[in-house]
């Protein structure tokens, strides 16, 4: 399977650990370009059944990129915690309504109904996405709606969304209706952190979200610790982050019967 990515200083850290796992090492992963004209000439280039692992919330956009050209796709799903639709008065393509232009370009959507409502659509794009046929979905993945994720804002960051194991299901009850698939969202400077072992049932706290966000760690005392505590919150925010895509991609490749 071909991955894609945006250069981003996380998605660098990320994807270094995401080839030394087995299950993703017979995947292609591919480093797109930096500049974001030459990037999107790249994604619009890309054929056949594929992964892109975007930027922040901010090049959510990008997704719109990564699928529209693919005519095989009647039904583009977006797990998030925002719509993205936008306004009728937008003009430009932008991460806030990327959706609304799939939904003007003649694609059926379906997307987060309300603010924290991620698990709405994922209950409606499991009931909706069994209606279709191979290669007619796409799915895309804004990790602001899925718990334990470092957003990109900490006003994103909630306890309340679902689980990763949540849109690990949706994949594998649709499975192989899926030919493409787009994740992003994280914030950009979670760039050093070492895997480490994870306690069973780890999620990271909203806490330690916004700790890693800020650079600093405030509990509820607002106490902020040492540096050595606050590189251990990296890491385990870090490898959980790296685990969870993992799974998805992991997922995905084998709806598409590209994984081991």
């Amino acid at each position: 399977m071909q991955i894609f990515y945006t250069p981003t200083r996380t998605n660098e850290a990320v994807v270094e650990k995401l080839k030394l796992i087995p299950v993703l090492q017979a995947h292609e992963f591919k480093r797109l370009e930096y500049a974001d004209w030459r990037r999107r000439v790249q994604i619009e280039s890309i054929k056949g059944d594929a992964a892109f692992i975007w930027g922040d919330g901010n090049q959510h956009h990008e997704s719109f990129h990564f699928t529209d050209p693919v005519r095989s796709i009647k039904l583009k799903i977006n797990v998030d915690m925002h719509s993205d639709m936008g306004s009728k008065n937008d003009t430009n393509l932008a991460c806030w309504n990327h959706m609304g232009a799939t939904e003007n370009a003649g694609i059926k959507i379906i997307t987060t109904p309300y603010k924290h409502g991620t698990r709405q659509a994922i209950l409606d794009a499991k009931f909706t996405g069994i209606q279709y046929e191979k290669g007619e979905i796409a799915l895309t993945i804004d990790l602001d709606g899925v718990c334990g994720m470092p957003a990109y804002c900490p006003q994103w960051i909630s306890a309340f969304t679902p689980p990763v194991e949540e849109v690990i299901k949706l994949i594998k009850t649709l499975g192989n209706r899926i030919t493409r698939m787009d994740i992003g969202g994280l914030f950009e400077d979670l760039d050093y952190f070492s895997i480490v072992e994870l306690p069973k049932g780890y999620i990271p706290s909203v806490d330690e979200l916004n700790g890693v966000i800020s650079g600093i760690y405030v509990g509820n005392d607002e106490i902020t610790v040492s540096p050595d505590a606050i590189q251990k919150i990296w890491n385990r925010v870090g490898t959980y982050v790296t685990y969870a895509i993992a799974d998805l991609l992991d997922e995905f490749a084998r709806a598409i019967g590209e994984g081991k």
